[in-house]
């Protein structure tokens, strides 16, 4: 979808993210931030 009008749009539109790229996205912080938690930064 387009982040800016939230339609659904075909792959590769320019601009466009997917709902799997925005979730990996989150679990990637997650793990950044309990890491950095567990060394105490």
């Amino acid at each position: 979808y387009l982040i800016t009008t939230l339609k659904i749009v075909p792959r590769g539109t320019e601009g466009a993210v997917s709902i799997e790229g925005t979730f990996a996205g989150l679990l990637a912080s997650v793990i950044f931030v309990s890491i950095g938690t567990s060394l105490g930064l």
